[in-house]
């Protein structure tokens, strides 16, 4: 069976669309939630640096669910049975996807209950278990990870996103994350056309390679 690379499935899985709207919309949330609570007279500055986290998050998960609907992909709100934030967890053929902020792209995301039991699964990712048919549960499905963060420290400015595959004990990556303008050029070359689409999407499920017989049964058929 032939291996794909976890940027492989991520440029194939993810819809071009969903990731370019992604990457504009996290832009405007960042600036729309810097001026919502700045701009507002009845909120102090220390007040408005307490909040922006708070009303930028909303806005992001708010995105995250309306986009990922628009491509037909499945978004659910979550509630952690072992308590925390409410979140958006978004499902593509091959994964379950959620949304976090992080202050800077080295930086990983904050320690959860919910979000290690959700890594879980990735044990399987090396045995490339997790993608050897086409049809899974939900609970099936790798975990990954949407991280996005401020410019230089700017918590008005959008300055980066990229999506990652956490180990099981959701204390750091498993592979290095993939910068989404990466997968957004790739896309962008590969699916110019709207049947390139189909053809990369067919390509990039695995299949048993044919042998010499099987290609001669074909010619003969």
């Amino acid at each position: 069976m032939e291996k794909l690379s976890l940027k492989e499935l991520l440029i194939t899985d993810l819809p071009p669309a969903f990731v370019r709207k992604l990457m504009k919309e996290l832009d405007v949330a960042y600036s729309s939630a810097s001026s919502k609570v700045n701009d507002d007279p009845d909120i102090g500055e220390t007040e408005a640096a307490y909040l922006l986290g708070h009303y930028r998050r909303s806005i992001c998960e708010t995105t995250f669910r309306t986009l990922s609907e628009e491509q037909g992909l499945i978004a659910k709100t979550i509630t952690p049975e072992t308590g925390g934030c409410r979140h958006v967890q978004v499902s593509t053929s091959n994964f379950n996807i959620s949304l976090c902020h992080v202050r800077n792209p080295m930086e990983f995301p904050s320690f959860s209950q919910a979000r290690q039991q959700n890594s879980e699964i990735n044990e399987l990712i090396s045995q490339q278990q997790l993608f050897a048919s086409e049809v899974r549960s939900l609970n099936d499905k790798a975990y990954v990870v949407i991280v996005h963060s401020e410019y230089s420290g700017k918590p008005s400015e959008f300055g980066y996103a990229s999506i990652g595959f956490p180990n099981t004990k959701f204390t750091d990556w498993i592979d290095q994350p993939v910068d989404l303008l990466d997968i957004m050029d790739v896309q962008a070359l590969r699916f110019q056309k709207p049947e390139g689409i189909q053809n990369e999407v067919q390509h990039a499920i695995p299949k048993w390679k044919t042998t010499k017989n099987d290609d001669e049964k074909k010619e003969n058929a």
